[in-house]
């Protein structure tokens, strides 16, 4: 079976190509005319690649340069190689902080932007997971920046239409609730979930059976299953077109193809189900006030109708939509399949009881209880920033919370030309050690800002990637949103919200966007 992680995060990372002041050239290298200097950089949003597991630090950026006529344009350390005998593409990964700066002589360009797994061309299985290529571009000194923005790759063979909660038999006249999945190419067992912006679908179609047309989404459809005594199967297919790799080539096209739901439909039978459906609900641990995702199982001989998780007496999670909101998530299973998740963020320390409730086509009812013990929130001293370079390390602990406050010399920038950026290496237990490959996914801190002075909340930028097997840091940056905000010490705050301790190291420092 693929494994197919549960979905984090938005699609589309833009990436800044910004201009860095006037043109000028250097003194040894040899062109037409001035070069311009342009900081080519991923934004500080998770968008633009795969979601549903797809760690950033895990993957790279190669981008391809051409000129007007289509000729590649080669560098040489970043600098424009005018005899074409540089390289042939720029790397951003995780070493390069996704950033590098490069000089071109002003014209029009476009850019070719190839996502693929592993950290760089020598360490990838070559799976295409992004792709986008832009029309013309000029560059000069005057040109603020240039956007790029990536789709991500679909792959028709590890997508799916299928049931929206476990489901072993269908009969005569059964409403199905489909759900559709569009994943990329695997890499080591697993796909990631294409974005709905990166994708559409066609009219949905149905053999033996009868659609809900009002239910027709990108998300999936209902249907009636009928059945024939000739062909007992119902059969749902869906023209989906999106960002298709191009046989082995390193691009891909916008392509159509079908994903198709078929499953046996049994009729002129008699049955009594008086089979409860089987659940469970994983072991865990919990820290007071932060998200924790809570797993399990649940299955049955036809089909789960329904599950519901409690925190003692109070809803906390469901499969009924209209019951989900503000304080109740969703109970999905991922997979749809037999495994399912729901999100829960414990309100009070001490012992807690939850209990799963599920229920089956015939009304059958299964209860299962998990005891947990929710820890109180832990603080941590209070760590002071004097140079804008200094780095700490600690071990923050599950719910613990770590301060940080720049020195009174020390301002954090708005935007001036430059961030002032918080930025945490996130390691796998025991040390920053690329060996040890215990990884981790989702978001693992909570972070705020404050200014010093005011002890008013400061919105700041922000994103999470998770880490990926093979290498030893999640990524996360913070700073003053906008170019209003003025320089002030400032007061961050990062919280640990996993299940487990974490090796950290925070560093402050400069960077331009």
């Amino acid at each position: 079976m693929k494994k197919i992680l549960p979905v984090f995060a938005a699609l589309s990372i833009p990436m800044i190509l910004a201009s860095c002041g006037t043109a000028f050239t250097p003194a040894a290298t040899a062109s037409k005319g001035p070069l311009v200097s342009l900081r080519l950089n991923m934004g500080l949003g998770a968008q633009g690649l795969p979601t549903g597991g797809f760690a950033v630090a895990g993957a790279h950026l190669k981008v391809k340069v051409a000129d007007s006529a289509g000729q590649p344009v080669t560098f040489t350390d970043g600098v424009y190689a005018p005899a074409g005998n540089g390289d042939a593409f720029l790397t951003l990964n995780a070493a390069n902080n996704f950033g590098a700066t490069v000089l071109l002589p002003k014209g029009q360009y476009t850019f070719e932007t190839i996502s693929k797994d592993g950290p760089d061309e020598q360490n990838t299985t070559g799976t295409l997971l992004a792709y986008s290529k832009t029309a013309l571009t000029t560059v000069d000194a005057s040109t603020p920046n240039v956007r790029l923005s990536v789709h991500a790759v679909m792959d028709a063979l590890n997508s799916d239409l299928t049931f929206a909660l476990p489901t072993e038999d269908v009969y005569t006249n059964d409403t199905l609730d489909l759900r559709l999945h569009v994943r990329t190419s695997g890499v080591d067992g697993t796909s990631f979930t294409v974005p709905t912006s990166d994708f559409s679908v066609g009219n949905y179609s149905a053999t033996n059976g009868t659609l809900n047309t009002s239910t027709a989404s990108k998300l999936g459809v209902s249907v009636l299953a009928t059945g024939l005594s000739s062909d007992p199967s119902v059969t749902v297919s869906v023209p989906v077109t999106g960002w298709v790799r191009d046989g082995d080539a390193e691009t891909a096209s916008v392509q159509t193809q079908t994903v198709t739901f078929t499953h046996k439909v049994i009729s002129g039978v008699v049955t009594i189900d008086v089979m409860p459906p089987s659940a469970t609900v994983a072991p865990l641990k919990a820290n007071l006030n932060a998200n924790v995702t809570v797993m399990g199982t649940a299955g049955d001989d036809r089909a789960v109708t329904e599950a519901r998780l409690y925190d003692g007496t109070t809803l906390v999670a469901s499969t009924d939509a209209s019951e989900q909101g503000e304080a109740v998530s969703t109970l999905s299973f991922p997979d749809g399949e037999g495994n399912w998740t729901a999100q829960w963020t414990p309100m009070t320390a001490g012992d807690h009881t939850l209990t799963l409730i599920v229920n089956d086509a015939a009304g059958n009812e299964t209860r299962v209880d998990q005891s947990v013990t929710v820890a109180a929130q832990v603080i941590g001293p209070e760590v002071v920033f004097n140079s804008a370079t200094s780095g700490t390390h600690y071990t923050l602990q599950p719910g613990e919370t770590k301060t940080f406050r720049s020195a009174p010399s020390l301002n954090i920038d708005g935007y001036n030309g430059y961030y002032a950026v918080v930025q945490q290496y996130i390691f796998d237990a025991g040390w920053w050690d690329d060996s040890n490959s215990d990884c981790y996914s989702g978001t693992t801190f909570e972070f705020s800002a404050v200014d010093a002075a005011t002890g008013q909340p400061v919105s700041v930028n922000q994103q999470y990637a998770s880490c990926y097997v093979g290498e030893h840091y999640s990524r996360y940056y913070g700073s003053p949103s906008g170019d209003a905000q003025a320089e002030r010490p400032m007061i961050f705050t990062v919280k640990n919200v996993s299940n487990v301790p974490r090796d950290v190291v925070t560093y402050l420092y400069e960077v331009m966007y």
